[in-house]
């Protein structure tokens, strides 16, 4: 997704909620071997649908899933629960 590509993969674990079926990449059902060279099929013979995809999953990326978009959120789920110590000045 980072490097602006579609992602192929089954939907388990939490890749369902990484990846929207259509939007960022495809998802086949695991073990359905034509249905996966399908997808692959789909995405390298049209060039538009992979680079809209790969646009997409570039986005998420960077919206969801990078450090600038997660740490504001950490950071605030640590204050919320106390864990967060006052910043202290550095002496030197």
């Amino acid at each position: 997704m980072a490097a602006g590509l579609p992602v192929l993969s089954t939907p388990v674990g939490g890749i369902p909620e990484a990846v929207a079926e259509g939007v960022e990449g495809i998802l086949v059902e695991p073990g359905d071997i034509p249905a996966l060279a399908h997808a692959l099929d789909r995405l390298l013979g049209d060039e538009h649908l992979a680079a809209r995809m790969g646009a997409a999953a570039r986005r998420k990326a960077e919206t969801t899933f990078s450090a600038s978009a997660v740490l504001p959120r950490v950071e605030a789920m640590y204050e919320e629960m106390g864990c967060v110590p006052e910043a202290t000045p550095i002496s030197g």
